[in-house]
């Protein structure tokens, strides 16, 4: 049987060269999966968007992704992706990806604009306290929130997403936006989850 790796955040085995070839092509992609984007400001006029797009037209939008996703022996379980957008200054809290009775374990980000002014930090509850989820709503990844007090919680890790991490969405985390610009980041899904793969990084 193979484990969860206990981790919350490993940087992704991935060369520079090609790390800056995908953010390029998925740059690239955004005006096309989504007409309305800004392309002056770098983020939707409507605001915040969080979104599974099709993934046959990532492929096509953005070949550098599946080949590097061929080369770690992950991509016939590439499931989803979502491309998720943080406005200024803002703060996501406490939550993890999926709902109360299905919990996504592993995701891999990719940025594409802004994502060295944003923090995710992980976090776990203080022995004796009661978590209350309930389920947010969204059009995209759904996700768990939890109506539980920041004292009762202890930050136990934080990663700033400037490179393509592999993040334990399964565990409780925020983001924090620290500048006056949108973060756009893409989210990878893997089903099953990339467990023997996992544990090699």
């Amino acid at each position: 049987m193979t484990t969860i790796p206990s981790w919350y955040h490993k940087r992704a085995d991935i060369d520079l060269a090609m790390s800056h070839q995908i953010t390029t092509e998925l740059q690239a992609a955004l005006p096309i999966v989504y007409p309305e984007f800004d392309l002056n400001n770098k983020g939707l006029i409507k605001g915040t968007f969080h979104d599974k797009i099709d993934n046959n037209l990532l492929r096509e939008l953005v070949p550098a992704l599946s080949t590097y996703l061929k080369e770690l022996g992950i991509y016939d379980i590439w499931e989803k992706t979502a491309l998720i957008a943080a406005t200024p200054n803002r703060s996501v809290p406490v939550h993890r990806d999926g709902t109360p009775n299905f919990k996504r374990l592993f995701a891999l980000n990719f940025p594409i604009y802004n994502c060295e002014d944003s923090i995710t930090s992980f976090y776990e509850v203080k022995d004796g306290v009661e978590k209350v989820e309930k389920l947010i709503p969204n059009n995209g990844t759904p996700y768990t929130k939890f109506d539980i007090d920041t004292d009762d919680i202890i930050k136990v890790d934080s990663v700033i997403v400037s490179e393509p991490t592999w993040l334990r969405v399964s565990a409780l985390h925020s983001v924090s936006m620290t500048s006056d610009k949108n973060r756009i980041v893409a989210s990878l899904r893997f089903k099953p989850e990339p467990l023997d793969y996992l544990n090699r990084i």
